[in-house]
């Protein structure tokens, strides 16, 4: 996935997190991976930021597209 500058430096000013940081809180939060305090913090984050709403569409749009980049299969026999 690219990323704008715009959009990188304005992670690197939220709550003195770096980018990385960031972008693996937003991913935790998609796949519901974040302890309760790290959700509200993403909660919260949200609130105030029209981008980082955009990013969370994002990587739940691209999440939801995984299934269907799968070959099919069937199980063994001897199942």
């Amino acid at each position: 996935m690219k990323y704008t500058n715009t959009f990188k430096e304005f992670c690197l000013c939220l709550v003195n997190q770096n980018f990385d940081e960031l972008q693996e809180l937003l991913a935790g939060y998609v796949l519901g991976d974040l302890t309760s305090e790290e959700v509200a913090k993403v909660k919260q984050l949200l609130e105030t930021s029209p981008e980082l709403k955009v990013e969370v569409n994002g990587l739940q749009n691209s999440l939801a597209l995984l299934p269907w980049a799968l070959p099919e299969t069937s199980p063994p026999k001897n199942l």
